[in-house]
């Protein structure tokens, strides 16, 4: 009898390892793709705003402090620099859970390669009435080290969120300049 107790005793705290490994091993990508799916919540919103109204909206990635920052633009803010415009919502990533690795703009600009007017510090997405000024992918590190894409389309209306470094077509169409966003 005392026998046949720990034989039941060992097959549960058999089965209880291995179910708590294989939920650990989900735990850090579920972790991620819930800060991912409110960045992508946070680009719908700018991206409806903006197709409903005269407004401008941009959504800046800040490597550094590991924020995101959605700000509109209102017609007569379009002339003051970005920083002086109203936030809507600012959220800062949870390091353990996701981290932003770099974005990758659609007309081959790269973050991690800074030219003329931008800086490897941060990267903006600018939304008009016509659509987004450039598409692209942001790249998200999950607590295990695997990359996750965003991936903004300028053309359509999918912002969607594939796991690894995902690969996006490059100038499919001309990147529009601030002034073609205002109608």
């Amino acid at each position: 009898m005392l026998i046949e107790l720990i034989m039941v005793v060992v097959v549960i705290g058999l089965m209880t390892a291995v179910a708590s490994i294989a939920l650990t091993g989900r735990i850090g990508p579920a972790k991620l793709q819930s800060q991912a799916r409110d960045l992508i919540k946070t680009f719908e919103m700018a991206r409806d705003g903006a197709a409903r109204s005269e407004n401008r909206y941009a959504i800046r990635i800040d490597f550094i402090d590991q924020t995101y920052t959605l700000r509109e633009i209102p017609p007569e803010g379009m002339e003051k620099s970005l920083s002086e415009n109203p936030i809507i919502k600012q959220v800062e990533l949870t390091p353990s859970q996701a981290q932003f690795d770099y974005v990758y703009f659609d007309d081959g600009t790269d973050s991690r390669f800074p030219g003329p007017g931008r800086d490897a510090t941060s990267a903006t997405f600018l939304a008009g009435r016509a659509g987004w000024q450039n598409g692209g992918k942001i790249v998200l590190i999950d607590q295990d080290g695997n990359p996750w894409s965003i991936i903004v389309n300028r053309i359509g209306r999918n912002i969607e969120l594939v796991e690894g470094d995902s690969e996006i077509f490059e100038n499919v169409l001309k990147p529009r300049s601030r002034t073609e966003l205002i109608f």
